[in-house]
């Protein structure tokens, strides 16, 4: 995510973009406005929030972390069920549904998920939504969330704000590329969330595109987010520990799953350096394509 001028030009910088028309158009050209359809948005509202479609759209269409955007886009008649009905519930106009702090993270994560599944569905073809003003759709394109305008990084602010320093939750954030966390196949819940956040970050650093090993060079290769979030990752360990980490390492074995930290622990004093980041769409080809993820840590 790219908050500010700077940051574009470091980005255009880290992969040999052009900014086409200068900086100065960044963030301009045509904003899109995805409205639900108001025939399916449930009247009356129902009384108690369910996500059974969201939970449909994610078990039929969700392989391996990948999504099968051809199939969702011949059969979306969940997802913008699902869609009509977050835009008029949630946490602000049914506080007595969302009650815990970690049902309003739950569902800022699944509005976010199912919102920029939305966004690939514009064109299902597409290579990747991280084009040159990368990523334009995060900050331009809005939407209507609990009754209000939104965008995608209002609603990763709304999130972070509920979190209260919880960085696990970057991890369960679906960005529609092979160089973010991978889509869980089920919904995020309240009742669940710690359970599921600790597995969506130890998936994260299973996964060869958000780190990589290399005993050779020395080098850790992590998600550049991770990287940009150094301190909130930091002051999340030292919050649990009630100590100073010495170092974002330490944060990684805590996050990681049992077998990535036996080989994070024999990288020990190995320099952190930034992953390349694989713009390609999380698309699934399926069992015989070739765009799928790799299976296991990679060291």
């Amino acid at each position: 995510m790219i908050r500010n001028r700077a940051g574009a030009v470091r980005y255009a910088a880290r992969w040999g973009l052009a900014l086409a028309g200068g900086l100065a158009m960044m963030g301009c050209g045509p904003a899109v406005t995805f409205r639900p359809d108001p025939r399916l948005v449930p009247q009356p509202l129902p009384t108690i929030f369910r996500d059974d479609d969201w939970a449909a759209v994610l078990r039929d269409f969700v392989r391996d972390g990948l999504v099968d955007y051809d199939g969702l886009a011949a059969r979306r008649d969940p997802l913008d069920r699902y869609y009509a009905l977050i835009s008029y519930m949630g946490p602000t106009q049914a506080p007595d549904q969302f009650t815990t702090r970690q049902d309003r993270m739950a569902y800022y994560i699944n509005a976010y998920n199912a919102l920029t599944l939305l966004v690939v569905l514009q064109d299902p073809s597409r290579a990747t939504l991280y084009d040159i003003m990368m990523p334009r759709y995060q900050s331009s394109a809005t939407f209507q969330l609990d009754r209000s305008v939104i965008t995608l990084d209002g609603i990763e602010d709304r999130l972070r704000q509920e979190a209260a320093g919880d960085v696990r939750v970057i991890f369960a954030l679906s960005r529609a590329a092979l160089g973010g966390p991978v889509l869980a196949s089920e919904p995020y819940r309240g009742g669940l969330l710690d359970r599921q956040l600790e597995h969506a970050a130890a998936a994260a650093l299973d996964n060869p595109f958000l780190l990589q090993i290399h005993h050779d060079q020395h080098v850790i290769l992590v998600w550049e987010e991770i990287l940009w979030r150094r301190d909130e990752f930091l002051a999340w360990w030292e919050a649990r520990r009630r100590t100073r980490p010495p170092g974002l390492l330490s944060v990684l074995l805590d996050l990681a799953s049992p077998r990535r930290r036996e080989a994070l622990n024999s990288a020990v004093g190995y320099a952190i350096r930034p992953m390349p980041f694989d713009r390609r769409l999380n698309r699934w080809r399926g069992p015989a394509g070739a765009a799928v993820l790799p299976k296991g840590p990679a060291s």
